[in-house]
């Protein structure tokens, strides 16, 4: 089973693009590379908030998103999204599509859930979803870059 490292610069854009929405469904991309050690997720890209559905504005933000991280010599790897609920901890249908679009070039592609219930504790409050067979399943491991990370997104 792959491994999946997030670094500090990725965690805190994800938390803080749905910390400035917390009434919204928000969603992006993310972005890094494959390493002997498993899948290195550097940096994100936020995409939408509110309007999270697949439309133009979706495809063009996945567009631009792939280009600027070929730019850096890295690639989309996965997705993420909160749901406008804070209870609401499920990958909605558009970001199953849209991680299985990021699979068709990337074969350890990845969708991520924030748990709104967790956000701002210590606990990371992601889940994470990898392609089993069809559909997408939670459970998927995955390492913060630093263990205090959550602490510190909150204290930011």
């Amino acid at each position: 089973m792959t491994t999946y490292r997030i670094s500090d610069t990725a965690y805190f854009k994800i938390f803080f693009h749905a910390a400035k929405h917390p009434h919204a469904a928000v969603n992006g991309v993310l972005v890094g590379k494959q390493t002997s050690n498993g899948i290195e997720i550097v940096d994100i890209v936020p995409l939408l908030h509110h309007w999270t559905s697949l439309s133009p504005m979706m495809e063009i933000g996945l567009d631009l998103a792939g280009r600027h991280a070929a730019s850096l010599d890295l690639q989309l790897v996965g997705y993420y999204q909160a749901c406008e609920r804070i209870d609401d901890a499920a990958l909605a249908p558009v970001g199953e599509k849209v991680a299985t679009k990021i699979r068709d070039n990337f074969q350890h592609a990845i969708a991520l859930v924030i748990d709104g219930t967790k956000l701002g504790t210590a606990d990371a409050g992601l889940i994470t979803h990898a392609q089993a067979s069809s559909a997408y399943s939670p459970g998927s491991p995955f390492q913060m870059a630093s263990p205090d990370l959550p602490t510190r997104a909150v204290h930011w």
